[in-house]
């Protein structure tokens, strides 16, 4: 057991090692979770949202959504058919029946040292309760 210590109770270079390896690991583990977690709150604002489209009308609904969306800094990407990025339609467009349903789609990059990137892509989707 002596061997693991030095004499003067210094930090080893086993110690070091362990200690970079740590450090760097939580680094990693917070800048590739704040997007995950930016996601979990796109989530809940679209399950909360399309709820209320019972309630109040879809363009009302619509610039609610995109307001929070903005204040949690996403930014969606433009759709073919709808230029905000965002789609609320219902499951039956056709006779207007069925539940609501709103999704989206947009991008997250994480920049690391070095100029190393990683781009998450994300496409949350919520149906509305029948």
């Amino acid at each position: 057991m002596k061997y693991f210590k030095s004499q003067k109770g210094a930090l080893t270079f086993g110690g070091l090692v362990f200690l970079i390896i740590v450090v760097a690991s939580g680094y990693v583990g917070i800048k590739m979770g704040m997007p995950l977690f930016t996601n979990w709150q796109v989530k809940e604002i679209f399950r909360n949202e399309v709820e209320r489209i019972k309630v109040d009308t879809e363009p009302v609904v619509r610039e609610v959504v995109l307001k929070r969306l903005e204040e949690h800094g996403v930014k969606l990407l433009p759709d073919k058919d709808f230029e905000d990025g965002l789609r609320i339609f219902q499951e039956d467009e056709y006779n207007e029946t069925g539940p609501y349903i709103m999704e989206a789609s947009y991008t997250i990059d994480v920049d690391f040292i070095g100029g190393h990137r990683y781009t998450y892509k994300f496409s949350p989707r919520k149906v509305a309760k029948k």
